[in-house]
């Protein structure tokens, strides 16, 4: 869990940010490069799957990739 405090259009904005290790059944699934989600009725915003050790694109909020990182998978 990782709470983020930030600037968003000018405005002062809170999040609670919780990091859940999960796997697909199906290992075709890692194979889609973008996902579109809904984030409320009327807008759409693209997910993409991007590996921990990539540099490219950034991960947001800053330490979520650190919690990855330090992260025991079993």
């Amino acid at each position: 869990m990782l709470e983020n405090i930030f600037e968003w259009r000018g405005q002062q904005e809170h999040e609670i940010v919780f990091v859940f290790a999960a796997w697909f059944a199906d290992p075709a699934a890692y194979e889609i490069a973008e996902q579109r989600i809904r984030d409320n009725v009327s807008e759409w915003t693209r997910v993409i799957w991007r590996p921990a050790d990539a540099v490219s694109p950034p991960v947001y909020p800053d330490g979520v990739l650190d919690l990855v990182r330090r992260a025991r998978w079993w």
